[in-house]
């Protein structure tokens, strides 16, 4: 029996409170009570800042949505996931928390909530209503509580953006009296006014006072008195554009010169012709330092900004979270830093913007995306795509990226001097030819529905032989110095039938290897050709075949260096003894496998060579 600890909280605030001891104490002693062996808890699963009410834990990304998809295929029997309680697992509906624990149980989890010590597994899901009922009236508890914490703090912040009366909440003395002004747009002002009551000292924000009322420090001020209103009492969002500062009280924007420059300059270079790949060449060139950080501009941060509608001052409340906007767009929100023509001419159409070939049809088409270096510099590979419109095949290129971004370090001299262009589609042959049919190993053709649906019905035929192996247990013994022949008869049937479901079971096993794509190594060479066949289409299956070979590449493969000064692309695979590479030119470099003997003295050179560079890198 294996025992795994689940912990999850919503944010990162969290990380320092007190939910994990909490958590952590209460799946502890339920342990303890139950004589189980925890594993160290940095082996524990664990969802740190991620979202029970949206989903987000049991989403594909998500440590227990790995978890799921794991169990479901591999089945869950003999493992117990402990959680300290319900609302841990999700808050999402109460159908969809139910949906997720048939699924699981009928896999052979076994779930246990700590807090109230309910055991979940197929049989209870099954057979005990009392338990079914209180895992809906605890998950609706759960849902109930976060959507109304939603709506209230929607609204709250709806009422902050949208402009509200304000009042005196208790009758106070006013003693202070602040009037505020943005020091770039004097137009934008605001007052604030410190009332003090009995019980507290309370601060009201607005935008602009009550008609006929002028405020006087010492004032005393009715309970429900009118101030003014406030037209947006603070800026809303946690993060306004890079290139405006944030007054401390949350209402005015002050332009920062020398980022309102680089937009400007952005915008001007954009309109007059000049790519965004350009723009991004020559701001890393002229060490024009990032607004967020990060390791130099790209293409995506300037395409951002030239996007951007805050740049004209427009406003768009949006939810990243559940991705969608909220009201309409408000003008003149932020101070405007590109005029009305510029923004027109850079957003004109432009020749060759639109060159067939772009678009969707050129997602994942760099195989190499996350796993090709620079050798010099170990940098990642820029991948160029140029569509040759005579041949109708395209050239494919890559090049070191601190080279074709341009960018320098901090003594304005260039990170790397490594111009080569490596020719893509020679080396992919190559490095396909070589490792294809090995990275694709069985799971990558498993089907995963099908997988689920078996992993049910094989839990069921075990439980069955189970009940059948108990009954004929109990007549043994019931037997002992009878020989009714009705009993032995009834004895025999059910021999039979155990002996019926156990042979069931065995073909379902057998349908379960297939589903998880284990086939004669015959077929198998047959189906990696005919997913290599379809990579260069520009179809689903196109998109979905290099994919599923990138991911295969992906788990084969660290690292694959280009080095421009030896002319090879060094191949360095995963907890493997095998050293190999590939000639720039695409033709098969040395490759060697060390798997239980000695390099040859031919073969030491070469290997010396490459753990030199390697260690190097």
């Amino acid at each position: 029996m294996r025992v795994i600890p689940y912990l999850r909280w919503s944010s990162e605030k969290q990380t320092s409170g007190s939910t994990i001891p909490r958590q952590t104490g209460t799946i502890t002693r339920y342990a303890a009570e139950k004589g189980w062996t925890l594993p160290p808890e940095n082996e524990w699963l664990r969802d740190e800042g991620v979202s029970g009410f949206k989903g987000h834990n049991l989403a594909p990304t998500g440590e227990l949505g790995k978890f799921t998809d794991k169990i479901c295929r591999e089945g869950g029997r003999d493992i117990i996931l402990l959680v300290e309680q319900l609302d841990r697992l999700s808050r999402k509906s109460p159908g969809e928390v139910l949906e997720w624990f048939f699924k699981v149980t009928n896999a052979g989890l076994t779930v246990v909530l700590c807090d109230n010590k309910m055991i979940v597994d197929q049989a209870s899901m099954r057979n005990q209503g009392d338990q079914l009922r209180a895992l809906l009236d605890d998950s609706e508890r759960a849902n109930t509580e976060m959507t109304r914490k939603v709506v209230l703090l929607q609204q709250a912040w709806a009422s902050i953006r949208d402009g509200m009366n304000v009042y005196v909440e208790r009758p106070g003395t006013a003693i202070g009296v602040d009037y505020l002004a943005s020091v770039s747009t004097p137009i934008d002002t605001g007052i604030d006014i410190t009332v003090k009551t009995r019980r507290s000292t309370d601060t009201y924000e607005l935008s602009t006072l009550a008609v006929g009322f002028t405020p006087i420090v010492g004032d005393f001020l009715q309970e429900k008195t009118l101030l003014g209103r406030v037209a947006r009492k603070v800026h809303t969002s946690s993060t306004c554009p890079a290139w405006l500062s944030l007054s401390p009280c949350r209402r005015f924007f002050e332009p920062i010169p020398d980022k309102v420059a680089v937009v400007q300059r952005i915008f001007e270079l954009y309109a007059s012709g000049v790519a965004k790949v350009a723009i991004t060449r020559i701001l890393n060139g002229d060490g024009v330092p990032p607004f967020r950080g990060g390791d130099g501009w790209g293409p995506s941060s300037v395409k951002a900004l030239i996007d951007s509608r805050a740049v004209i001052g427009e406003y768009q409340h949006k939810s990243r979270a559940q991705d969608r906007t909220f009201g309409d767009p408000i003008p003149d929100y932020f101070p405007q830093i590109i005029s009305n023509e510029l923004w027109q001419a850079a957003h004109a159409p432009r020749s060759g913007h639109n060159r067939e070939g772009r678009g969707r049809s050129i997602l994942v088409r760099n195989l190499f995306a996350d796993i090709a270096v620079c050798q010099h510099c170990n940098a990642k590979m820029y991948f160029q795509r140029k569509p040759r419109k005579k041949t109708g095949v395209d050239d494919a290129y890559l090049q070191c990226s601190n080279y074709f971004m341009n960018k320098t370090n901090v003594d304005g001299l260039p990170r790397c001097e490594e111009k080569m262009m490596w020719h893509y589609r020679p080396i992919l042959k190559t490095l396909l030819d070589k490792l294809l049919s090995s990275a694709l190993d069985d799971q990558h053709f498993s089907n995963d529905a099908e997988i689920a649906a078996l992993n049910s019905l094989i839990a069921d035929h075990r439980r069955v032989i189970e009940d059948f192996g108990t009954q004929l247990d109990n007549m043994a013994e019931n037997m002992a110095g009878s020989l009714s022949e009705r009993l032995r008869r009834r004895f025999d049937a059910l021999e039979k039938e155990e002996a019926d479901a156990k042979a069931a079971l065995v073909e379902l096993e057998k349908e379960m290897e297939i589903a998880r794509g284990k086939v004669d190594p015959a077929i198998h060479v047959k189906r990696v050709a005919a997913i290599r066949a379809e990579i260069d289409q520009d179809n689903d299956d196109g998109l979905k075949a290099r994919i599923t070979i990138k991911n295969a590449l992906n788990g084969l493969i660290a690292k694959m260096r280009f080095d421009a000064d030896l002319g090879f692309v060094n191949i360095d695979l995963i907890a493997s003894q095998r050293y190999f590479a590939i000639e720039f030119t695409g033709e098969p470099g040395p490759d060697i496998d060390l798997k239980g003997r000695e390099p040859t003295d031919a073969e030491k050179p070469f290997l010396d060579a490459y753990r030199r560079r390697r260690a190097k890198a």
